[in-house]
């Protein structure tokens, strides 16, 4: 049985210093070979950088090297000597909590209106009606096919507590509690969350924003419960936003798959999903979120707010290990050409193990220079 499982899932802007850790309890003893950890699809073991201590029925097992600014996806499974066997499924991120994050509920208003550095504030007043402040999106009218597009003709209050105007449902998320909501007050002085429910293929919702210059990797973050696929588009409004009949290029899409009640991040990619998409943005732009996925039964999808996260052109690593099976380090002395594809080094003069790290290559020549060992790779 896998318990004691860090760091909690679903969680966000987790440290990258923080290591994946968990604990194997089991009767018969749980196999060190048995024991794995499946981060991003590469597979991590007792003998492939996985520390494991404590006695074979109550292992404690750690994986550190996180990177910064990823979404992760973890398979934790642990086999007995008997053949039985527990799996674990974990997803977090190492976002910075500074990235640039647009509220889902936090759509134009007024005909093309937007605020620039919005504030959070209490859902009602002292005398207990729905608060206002003018920096806030709390209670602002957005207008029918310009600010957005929703086929909810008559709100109803229960279900638009944030937007009672508009016909977008919005209500308190459930996702884990962000610091900037706890900074504000928090749900105990009734600042709450809000996500945007019945959702609806060709709906949807404008923001305009003053966008920090720069490539960005975008995740829609977002629940969906027995709904086995949901797709939605992220769009660039390139017509005035003040009218109706915007014209739009399409950006990427999200593809969303089943999640349960657990908030996950979902990546902006292109329309099959193979390959993500970076996004360029610089100053006010409008952006358009539109759905493509109707939820029948009005509670199993809900968007929660869209990150963008900083996006730097990989670059290929030299890593090197005393042992085959790690830990490995980067080698800082290895010298990179990135144009000629190759890597020079000197000779060690002790066997060493080298891989390659950053991006998706591999060595296709190793030669003797001059005394140094160059490589090229593709």
């Amino acid at each position: 049985m896998i318990s004691e499982v860090s760091p909690q899932t679903s969680s966000l802007f987790v440290d990258p210093a923080t290591k994946i850790s968990f604990v194997a309890n089991d009767d018969k003893g749980a196999l060190l070979d048995g024991i794995s950890v499946t981060l991003n699809g590469v597979l991590h073991t007792a003998s492939s950088g996985l520390t494991i201590e404590g006695p074979d029925n109550a292992r404690k097992v750690s994986l550190g090297g996180l990177q910064a600014n990823r979404s992760y996806h973890a398979e934790i499974k642990v086999l007995d000597a008997e053949g039985e066997s527990d799996t674990r499924y974990l997803f977090f991120d190492t976002f910075d909590k500074d990235s640039f994050v647009v509220e889902i509920e936090d759509y134009n208003f007024d005909g093309g209106d937007f605020i620039a550095k919005p504030v959070i504030i209490p859902e009602l007043d002292e005398d207990g009606d729905l608060n206002w402040d003018e920096n806030a999106y709390l209670g602002t009218e957005g207008y029918s096919d310009i600010d957005y597009s929703d086929k909810n003709e008559i709100p109803q209050e229960v279900n638009h507590r944030y937007r009672p105007f508009d016909g977008v449902a919005t209500a308190p998320a459930l996702d884990l509690d962000r610091p900037v909501f706890l900074d504000a007050g928090g749900k105990d002085k009734g600042v709450f969350d809000y996500s945007v429910g019945e959702i609806e293929e060709g709906e949807w919702l404008n923001y305009t924003r003053n966008y920090p210059k720069g490539d960005y990797l975008v995740y829609l973050r977002q629940a969906q419960f027995s709904i086995e696929k949901a797709i939605s588009t992220l769009e660039l409004v390139t017509g005035a936003t003040d009218e109706k009949d915007q014209s739009t290029k399409l950006l990427g899409t999200f593809i969303g798959s089943e999640s349960g009640v657990e908030y996950r991040n979902v990546l902006l990619t292109n329309k099959g999903g193979t390959k993500p998409i970076v996004v360029t943005l610089d100053g006010e732009q409008t952006l358009r979120l539109t759905q493509k996925t109707t939820d029948e039964n009005d509670t199993y999808l809900k968007q929660n707010f869209l990150i963008f996260i900083k996006y730097t052109r990989p670059t290929v690593e030299l890593q090197v290990s005393d042992a085959v099976q790690g830990p490995y380090k980067t080698d800082s002395g290895a010298k990179i050409d990135e144009a000629a594809k190759t890597i020079t080094l000197g000779q060690a003069g002790t066997t060493q193990f080298y891989r390659l790290g950053g991006v998706t290559a591999r060595i296709t020549d190793i030669r003797l220079v001059g005394g140094d060992v160059v490589l090229s790779y593709e």
